[in-house]
């Protein structure tokens, strides 16, 4: 296509159209050891994407590329600190578990990503050359783009992405400064007024909840710790081989693949639950013993609430109805807490022989059978207790019900999300609620590779026209009964 075709509109304020992508997860399985867990297919098919829909418009109109959350997946990134050069201003746990969250640690990360996926980072940046831009919804993966020195490091990659293009040179294209400025951060959302509502869907699975979605940092100015990105931080990423695909096994079988591994591997991954267990009690327990830390943060919070119904042209109250339909984190309430990491089982397993063993040894031997009654009617009540059915991990079914109230909200006719992994198109009579599923491949459907799903949102004189697709190779296919050609 010309050239000069490409670039009409470039100077005129058109509002763009809309592609929504999530679930990237740019980074994952990098670490001190190597890249080997990244699959080639997602850096590819991205670039072929973008190619694409750089130089394909719809009615004239610039795209706005929105990719909503866990573009870079920081928490799967697992660098030491002498790898990245760092030693001061570190958490002590980043020592021994890699890296965590603090800006600097963060930035470190970036720029392995940025390294390991540059063709991905050059074909964004000729994407917003030519006349379009990019929004980054934070998700759960890459809340560290809260940091203001990431977003200015990824900014200046991409502008200088683009200082070297050869394609530079075609007329009315932007320079590398009119790149950075094209592309924005989003905390938590992405609102077109009449349009859609576009957020990662986080905020509803409570293994990955913040209870502050706008101030995300703890106690230590760490970004606050969840069930999940502990779970990622302890244990997964230094087994990143041989955990993955070993996900639903319950208590029962996780013990058993422990216990396979051999006993140095066993080991690590104790000594790896232990850290996670003692992190996540912590880091309450800072909040509840120091609560004048926990009233700034929501004090900060607020304020940024306030802001943010200003800049999206929210009203307050309809912005914190909006953020109240939050799932609560797990890590905020203690019994919930111990249930979900299953210390409740572990401690009925480890403890369960000393009460029934040791009261024996401190009565006469007369009292034994009054001693095995009790310990054991402990013993079993503790167990049944703790055979209680944890929290969902699933939280699809959660996603849809938000979505429904959301619609009605925003007062938008469509509602986009992520963060499940699972592609959906569901309508409801005030709008559709879609999910982009992940662009990373995980498996096979009919032949197909399930992965690269994303939603196109068309602007049209009779309002909005939105259609969940995947990538092809070549083209965005439609995913209904009668799949047709979408762009």
């Amino acid at each position: 296509m010309d050239a000069t075709r490409v670039l009409m509109g470039h100077h005129e304020c058109m509002t763009p159209n809309l592609l929504v992508i999530s679930d990237l997860h740019l980074g994952e399985g990098l670490s001190h050891e190597g890249d080997g867990s990244t699959d080639p297919r997602t850096d590819s098919a991205l670039i072929d994407f973008m190619e694409h829909y750089r130089t394909h418009r719809r009615g004239g109109r610039p795209w706005r590329l929105v990719v909503n959350g866990d573009a870079i997946d920081f928490i799967a990134v697992h660098l030491m600190p002498h790898e990245a050069g760092l030693v001061h201003g570190l958490h002590a746990d980043d020592h021994h578990y890699g890296l965590g969250t603090r800006e600097q640690a963060a930035a470190a990360k970036l720029e392995r990503v940025l390294a390991r996926h540059a063709d991905v980072f050059s074909a964004m940046a000729a994407f917003v050359a030519f006349g379009n831009e990019i929004a980054l919804v934070r998700g759960n993966h890459d809340v560290e783009l809260y940091w203001p020195d990431v977003q200015r490091r990824l900014r200046e990659a991409l502008g200088a992405a683009w200082a070297v293009d050869p394609r530079r040179s075609v007329p009315g294209t932007r320079s590398p400064a009119e790149v950075q400025d094209a592309v924005s951060f989003h905390d938590w959302f992405l609102y077109e007024p009449g349009v859609a509502w576009i957020e990662h869907g986080h905020q509803y699975d409570p293994y990955c909840s913040f209870d502050h979605v706008l101030e995300p940092l703890d106690a230590w100015d760490d970004i606050e710790t969840n069930v999940d990105s502990a779970l990622m931080r302890y244990v997964v990423n230094r087994f990143v081989g041989v955990v993955r695909d070993h996900w639903g096994r319950g208590f029962w079988g996780y013990l058993r693949w422990t216990a396979a591994l051999g006993a140095e591997r066993a080991l690590g991954v104790v000594d790896g639950y232990r850290a996670m267990c003692q992190r996540l009690v912590v880091d309450r327990l800072t909040l509840w013993w120091d609560p004048s830390r926990l009233a700034a943060r929501r004090a900060r919070h607020r304020a940024n609430l306030r802001a943010l119904a200003t800049r999206a042209r929210i009203a307050l109250e309809r912005l914190d109805a909006l953020h109240d339909l939050r799932q609560p984190p797990i890590r905020g309430d203690f019994l919930r807490l111990v249930r979900a990491v299953m210390l409740d089982r572990l401690a009925v397993l480890l403890l369960s022989p000393w009460v029934l063993v040791l009261p024996l040894l401190a009565v006469p031997l007369s009292w034994w059978p009054a001693a095995i009654a009790v310990g054991g009617t402990a013993v079993i009540v503790a167990a049944w207790l703790a055979a209680v059915d944890r929290e969902p991990v699933d939280p699809r079914g959660a996603m849809r019900a938000v979505a429904r109230r959301i619609l009605h909200l925003a007062e938008v006719p469509v509602v986009v999300m992520g963060h499940s992994h699972d592609p959906i198109a569901e309508k409801h009579p005030s709008g559709w609620y879609f999910n982009t599923g992940t662009w990373v491949p995980h498996g096979v459907e009919g032949g197909i590779v399930r992965a690269f799903t994303h939603v196109v949102i068309e602007r049209t004189e009779r309002g909005a026209k939105a259609a969940l697709c995947r990538w092809t190779g070549s083209r965005s296919v439609r995913l209904d009964a009668n799949p047709e050609p979408a762009g």
